[in-house]
């Protein structure tokens, strides 16, 4: 009776163990199939996505295309069907528009009312974009605030000036020619004269063009401050390698910038092809690179 039993007991286990089998692969299998709908599912929405992206990338060209071949004039905004001109900027125009002399004195852009919401002309007929006009330095308040930033920047790298023996002053460019006293042509921006109070002291006039933007203001202030600080520490140069450093000021503040901007009338100053401003700059900025400031400075004060 007592074997009869523990056979009852070792079936009934065997059954249930087989019961829990199955049901485990019953599980399994749910479980695969609830997997593989999501699977189908995420493919699905897969490929639905890459269809948009299609879709959207093709709308994109497709745009692009449109507008290639409906390239309009900037100036006179008409269709641009031949040949045709850009500007630094990458504004297309038609070629004939070149002589008419619509560019800016300061940034070379365009002047027209889609690009620049059009522009103003100096009495010395220098035409001057609204985008520059924004930003030009026009009074006593900005052109000291000005000098201050400069003599900061040249102090950065050695430079140091004193700004209490100096002025400045915002004349056209007429007048400005009328100070230096000497032919010269309409790129002229700047100019510092010097008058001897003692026998070591000296009092400066800078007399800069009216018209630059903030920018290229400073630029050319940082060329004639360069100016003074020659003759403060008597530094005696010949007029190439002189106008040659000095047009290191200029370049200081250009690539402290690193604006389009600012690229772009450095561009202007490597390819200016006078000797003296162009050739002159052009060897001290090689010098510069290879040397540094601090040794352009002691090289130029052991003179």
């Amino acid at each position: 009776m007592l074997k009869d039993m523990e056979r009852f007991l070792l079936q009934l286990k065997m059954q249930l163990s087989s019961n829990s089998y199955h049901l485990f692969i019953i599980k399994e299998e749910k479980l695969i199939q609830i997997n593989n709908k999501l699977i189908i599912k995420l493919d699905m929405r897969m490929n639905k996505f890459f269809y948009q992206s299609r879709i959207l990338l093709f709308l994109i060209l497709f745009k692009s295309f449109l507008i290639s071949n409906t390239l309009k004039c900037t100036i006179c905004l008409s269709k641009i069907e031949s040949e045709h001109s850009i500007d630094v900027w990458g504004n297309a125009f038609h070629s004939h528009h070149e002589s008419e002399g619509l560019f800016c004195h300061s940034c070379s852009r365009i002047i027209s009312q889609k690009i620049t919401n059009g522009g103003y002309i100096y009495s010395d007929g220098r035409q001057l974009c609204s985008l520059c006009q924004a930003s030009v330095i026009q009074n006593d308040t900005e052109s000291y605030k000005a000098l201050n930033d400069v003599i900061l920047q040249l102090s950065d790298v050695g430079i140091d000036i004193t700004p209490e023996n100096i002025s400045i002053s915002i004349v056209n460019l007429n007048q400005l020619k009328k100070h230096i006293g000497i032919l010269t042509d309409n790129k002229l921006k700047g100019y510092t004269q010097t008058h001897k109070n003692s026998k070591s002291s000296f009092k400066y006039e800078i007399f800069l063009l009216n018209g630059l933007p903030e920018l290229e203001f400073k630029a050319t202030l940082a060329h004639e401050l360069l100016h003074v600080w020659l003759n403060d520490n008597s530094i005696i140069l010949n007029n190439k390698i002189e106008e040659g450093f000095c047009n290191l000021g200029n370049y200081l503040i250009y690539t402290k910038s690193n604006t389009k901007y600012a690229k772009i009338h450095l561009t202007s100053m490597e390819n200016n092809n006078d000797e003296i401003y162009g050739d002159g700059y052009r060897y001290m900025k090689d010098l510069l690179i290879k040397h540094g400031w601090s040794q352009i400075i002691i090289m130029l004060s052991s003179l």
